[in-house]
């Protein structure tokens, strides 16, 4: 089709300046060529001794008030998807967690046609839901027709901090077992509890290297008696996504 002017019936009216997408087959049955504008038969039998099937995107290079002898040049092909990538999201935390809202932004271009800016598809994505592996998609589509797309998952976020579920013995009990076991329970019900965040201080000493620690509880059982006294036990922690409790 390079250097070629085709002259089309039934393929109007255009603007000009406007691109659009043709698409050329040969019928090898008939040994024709069959030519489809934006998908409608708009001639046939036509000999482009050097086209090639797939050839898409002519540019109309002039005005027709009406359907027939529309010209399109061969010279303005436009057959590449424009670009579409992540400019920049909200960060994770290094557990690949968030505790607030997740903004997307994306860069768009295309080098030859352009993109069509009234068409959008590739605005800011903003997620506010608390869950695993949300996914945002974004399109750009350029002047021609041509169109790319992204999809951007593992988006989690978890704005609800963790529970502490029960502790023993309880607040305000009073015990006569000198070596009196201590034991928490919490939770978090989506990114979970983070074990290495938790802290247990016990009469204002920090003791948590002394205790058993998972993401579900801890266990602390004296090396030497309590003295007769009273004592606050504090237990802090966050979850994976930095909440804390």
């Amino acid at each position: 089709l390079q250097d070629e002017w085709v002259t089309l019936s039934n393929a109007g009216p255009f603007a000009a300046g406007e691109w659009v997408r043709l698409t050329v087959k040969l019928d090898y049955n008939a040994q024709k060529w069959l030519v489809c504008l934006n998908g409608t038969l708009v001639a046939e039998g036509l000999g482009f001794a050097n086209a090639a099937s797939g050839f898409t995107e002519f540019k109309i290079e002039g005005h027709q008030a009406f359907a027939d002898n529309i010209t399109i040049s061969a010279k303005e092909i436009d057959m590449t998807d424009p670009q579409i990538s992540v400019a920049s999201r909200t960060p994770a935390n290094k557990w690949g967690w968030n505790n607030s809202d997740v903004t997307i932004t994306y860069t768009v271009s295309d080098d030859l046609s352009g993109v069509d800016e009234a068409k959008g598809g590739y605005e800011a994505d903003t997620v506010t839901s608390e869950g695993t592996n949300q996914p945002v998609s974004a399109s750009v589509t350029d002047l021609a027709g041509n169109s790319a797309s992204i999809t951007v998952d593992g988006i989690n976020i978890d704005k609800t901090a963790p529970e502490i579920t029960s502790f023993s013995p309880a607040d305000g009990a009073t015990t006569d077992d000198p070596f009196q076991c201590i034991k928490v329970t919490y939770g978090d019900a989506l990114s979970k509890v983070d074990s290495g965040s938790v802290v247990l201080d016990v009469g204002g000493s920090n003791v948590t290297a002394k205790a058993t620690i998972t993401s579900a509880g801890l266990t602390y059982k004296p090396s030497g008696p309590f003295a007769e006294d009273d004592y606050v036990v504090a237990v802090s922690l966050e979850d994976m996504a930095d909440n804390p409790a």
